[in-house]
């Protein structure tokens, strides 16, 4: 697996890098593409967010005994996120010295932040991931944690706000509630995944966003874009349309359904390529009938019927 920024130089590096180790070890060679605007503040919070989320659900797949965990090039941003990430799941970070080729392997750093931390202080992560938040305005409790965990808090001109990392450990956390939903995919987006297994994390990715949208009820108008198409007839609409994001290759464009009292997600029809997908749409593809054999999707992506 191979994460890299969405960038002339990034691209490149990864052509190389795929080609070698395609050739070196005969391995299909998966790629993740992130965006990184170092020249943008606000920007970059939000991409290294986003980078962090995507290498822990890379990262997740493995397992640390049998996985080579290497932060290596890019932005220095990219390797000391990376190792943070790395060590909250217990991994060594792997590193090649270019001359002497010899392999040094950095033990991952106890962190003590497990799934209690988070609920002990919900309240506190959720108001900080919001907004910046006024110092003084908190309590004495949260000060404290606050100056406490600076690697999960950012203090700015007396203003918090949740770090990238921060951002993580939330997100990560919302994802029991989001896997307690039941996935039911057809057969041909079944088919599509198994046919571009190598965007698999991407695809999955987006299935859950798609979840936490519904139940928080955000981003309104992605969640039912065909609102924004003259020429679909939403009388004959048994699906809605979700625009996704995209992974510097492809867009993620799913027609779904959503029962909100069974906590029940119908994937209907995906599309990655956006041509394709402008193409078809238009037509009332995947939004009008219902595609066949519909099976369910678990956390460790099983399908089972």
């Amino acid at each position: 697996m191979l994460i890299t920024t969405n960038t002339i130089g990034g691209m490149v590096s990864e052509r190389l890098l795929r080609d070698l180790l395609q050739k070196s070890f005969n391995v299909t060679v998966n790629v993740l593409y992130c965006n990184m605007t170092i020249s943008d503040e606000r920007a970059l919070k939000s991409q290294t967010t986003e980078y962090l989320h995507l290498l822990g659900k890379a990262l997740s797949a493995g397992e640390p005994e049998t996985t080579c965990f290497a932060p290596i090039g890019g932005y220095k941003i990219m390797a000391s996120l990376g190792y943070l990430v790395g060590s909250f799941l217990n991994y060594p970070m792997s590193y090649l010295h270019e001359i002497t080729q010899i392999l040094v392997e950095i033990p991952p750093i106890p962190l003590s932040i497990d799934e209690q931390f988070v609920n002990d202080h919900i309240h506190l992560l959720r108001t900080c991931s919001k907004d910046y938040v006024p110092l003084k305005e908190l309590s004495f409790n949260d000060r404290q944690l606050v100056e406490t965990y600076p690697s999960i808090f950012t203090i700015e001109e007396d203003y918090v706000s949740l770090s990238a990392f921060g951002e993580f450990i939330l997100e990560r956390a919302y994802e029991d509630s989001i896997f307690k939903t039941q996935y039911l995919l057809s057969e041909q987006v079944i088919s599509f995944i198994e046919k571009n297994n190598h965007h698999s994390i991407f695809i999955f990715d987006e299935l859950q966003k798609l979840v936490s949208k519904l139940k928080n009820r955000i981003e309104i108008d992605d969640l039912y874009h065909e609102m924004s198409f003259n020429t679909i007839d939403s009388s004959k609409c048994k699906f809605h349309l979700y625009k996704g994001a995209s992974n510097g290759r492809n867009v993620f464009r799913l027609a779904y359904s959503y029962d909100v009292k069974k906590d029940r997600l119908h994937a209907n029809y995906l599309w990655l390529d956006h041509d394709r997908y402008e193409r078809e749409v238009i037509r009332g593809t995947g939004l009008y009938e219902e595609e066949n054999n519909f099976r369910e999707y678990t956390k460790n992506h099983a399908l089972k019927k």
